[in-house]
């Protein structure tokens, strides 16, 4: 991956193979400033096609609704654009739940108080009756940093 001159308008290109290599080598990130540039470039392409991505959905359904108020999508040979629907389809008025009772599934949840678990295990050195540790896998997280402004880095 490389950036390519100023006069050729911003233009990103990116190798396949150094992505390949890239993602090979990613655990030398740690000891490497180059490692650190190519993710760096990988991570601002990734934010880049992101938003160009969320664009063009908005631009297909602009363009589906001027062709059709039903538009639902359009299927390509390799790539579709569809409406999905996502979360509960429906919820209830809160002031009407006895009529809406029969139609309701009750239930109840519980959940552990953790800030409250640590000090009680703080203080005793074991956790507290009945309740358990779960094993969370740690995972890495990426981000970019900002660098620090030149007022920063001198006061």
């Amino acid at each position: 991956m490389k950036n390519t001159t100023k006069d050729q308008q911003d233009i990103i290109t990116v190798s396949k193979k150094d992505i390949l290599q890239f993602k090979e080598e990613g655990g030398k990130l740690f000891f490497s400033a180059k490692a650190e540039t190519q993710l760096l470039k990988l991570l601002e392409l990734k934010e880049m096609i992101d938003s160009a991505i969320e664009e063009v959905k908005e631009q297909v359904a602009i363009a589906g609704q001027e062709v059709s108020l039903d538009f639902r999508g359009v299927i390509g040979q390799r790539v579709r654009a569809i409406y999905r629907v996502f979360g509960e389809k429906y919820t209830y008025d809160k002031g009407m739940t006895e009529e809406a009772r029969p139609w309701l599934n009750e239930f109840t949840v519980r959940k552990v108080i953790s800030t409250e678990v640590d000090a009680y295990t703080k203080e005793h050195d074991t956790l507290p009756p009945g309740i358990i540790e779960k094993e969370r896998a740690p995972k890495i997280s990426l981000s970019i940093t900002q660098p620090k402004l030149e007022s920063e880095t001198t006061a």
